[in-house]
């Protein structure tokens, strides 16, 4: 069964060489998995973790993610304030 969890679109930028990196604020607390299966809103990632990204308090962000999209021209489907959905497949669920 997929999950779908939401998120809302902070940022999405060059990483390098490693494409673009999309941050994304996670606005629920719906279980999801990162596997080859994922998708953020229908297109896939390569990798998916949370940043070392500080508040206006100098703890460390846990409701950030950043999201390193597969196909670099996927960035454009992407825009600051969008709001999202993770969704992915649990593993084994498509053996």
């Amino acid at each position: 069964m997929k999950q779908a969890a939401k998120f809302e679109i902070e940022d999405v930028s060059r990483l390098g060489g490693l494409g673009y990196l999309v941050l994304a604020k996670r606005l629920d607390e719906t279980e999801f998995w990162l596997n080859n299966s994922t998708r953020l809103n229908g297109v896939p990632i390569r990798h998916g973790d949370i940043p070392r990204a500080l508040d206006e308090h100098g703890n460390q962000r846990l409701d950030l993610w950043g999201f390193i999209l597969l196909d670099e021209a996927d960035r454009k489907k992407f825009q600051v304030g969008e709001i999202v959905d993770l969704e992915s497949e649990p593993v084994g669920e498509n053996d």
